[in-house]
């Protein structure tokens, strides 16, 4: 299966799961990650356990390496949640992205989703 169709799969998964009016969050991933927060050291320690090389890809593209270890380079994450965000909002998804962490920002989607 390609990223397309793994895009359309999450799709259709949150189509089915949670209706049509629906809103998608995602953690952010600075550029610039320095460590000083719990977060940043532990994608700093996954990134070194499970390192894979910068993929460039589309929705045509096929994965060559397990879902772990092109998630475990920040690169390929960041590539890949811009991919997924851009297919989401032309199916009229609400797609919002933390700067970091993204807890308050999902309270406060939740919150004004609700209202």
């Amino acid at each position: 299966m390609n990223f397309g169709g793994i895009a359309n799969s999450y799709l259709t998964y949150l189509q089915t799961h949670y209706g049509s009016n629906v809103a998608v969050v995602f953690d952010g991933y600075p550029s610039e990650v320095n460590g000083k927060s719990t977060k940043s050291a532990e994608r700093i320690r996954q990134a070194n356990l499970h390192s894979s090389h910068e993929i460039i890809f589309n929705e045509a593209t096929c994965p060559e390496n397990s879902q772990k270890q092109f998630l475990a380079n920040e690169r390929n994450k960041v590539l890949f949640i811009d991919l997924l965000k851009k297919f989401l909002q032309k199916a009229n998804v609400t797609v919002k992205q933390a700067v970091e962490d993204a807890d308050v920002l999902i309270v406060k989607t939740a919150v004004s989703v609700k209202s």
